[in-house]
This record gives C-alpha cells, sequence and structure tokens, in this order.
C-alpha cells in the first residue's frame, strides 16, 4: 500500500508561469478559430448529403459519411482540449495574481 505522503507527493500541482499562462490563453484562442473553421466543415459536409451526386450513389455517400464521422471527431477532441484549457485559464485568471502557485498544465 502507498504511503500518504508519497501519494500526496506525486499529487502536488504544477506552478503555471506567465510565459505558460500566456501560451494557454493563445491556445485557447487559436481553438476557437480551430473549432469554427471545423464546424463550418461539417455543416458543409453535411449539406452535401442533399446533393444527387452523393444520395443517388451509395459508395459516395457511405465515404461522405466516413468523413463526417472523422470530422465530428476531430470537433469533440478539439472541443475537449478547448474546455481543459479554458478551464485551466479561467481558475488562474479569476485568482488575478500571478504570484500564487497554480495548477493546470
Amino acid at each position: 500500500m502507498e504511503s500518504v505522503a508519497k501519494v500526496e507527493k506525486e499529487a502536488k500541482p504544477q506552478t503555471v508561469s506567465f510565459t505558460d499562462l500566456k501560451a494557454i490563453k493563445n491556445r485557447v484562442a487559436k481553438l476557437e478559430v480551430l473549432l469554427e473553421e471545423a464546424e463550418q466543415d461539417l455543416e458543409a459536409m453535411r449539406e452535401l448529403r442533399y446533393e444527387p451526386e452523393y444520395y443517388q450513389d451509395y459508395r459516395k455517400m457511405e465515404e461522405l459519411d466516413a468523413k463526417i464521422d472523422d470530422k465530428h471527431n476531430e470537433i469533440v477532441a478539439l472541443m475537449q482540449e478547448w474546455e481543459e484549457k479554458w478551464l485551466c485559464w479561467n481558475r488562474v485568471s479569476i485568482r488575478h495574481s500571478f504570484f500564487e502557485k497554480n495548477s493546470c498544465i
């Protein structure tokens, strides 16, 4: 059985520097752009389902459906990363001090 001291030592949060915090903020902004682009791509792909070229050709429709699934999975992954980074940024920025120990990396 692991000792409490060992578990606490392993669970200690990392300190977030100003540079790290800036990188997190920039990544959040970049993820928002990527999400917007991916959602637009997904909508465009979904609209293709109504084109005769696709709904009259089951193979093309299957390929399109696979691309739609891939894009949807990409959006889910981007959203998960965005949420993680955004929560980190919020948690630190609410404290209004970069001198405290902040954890989120």
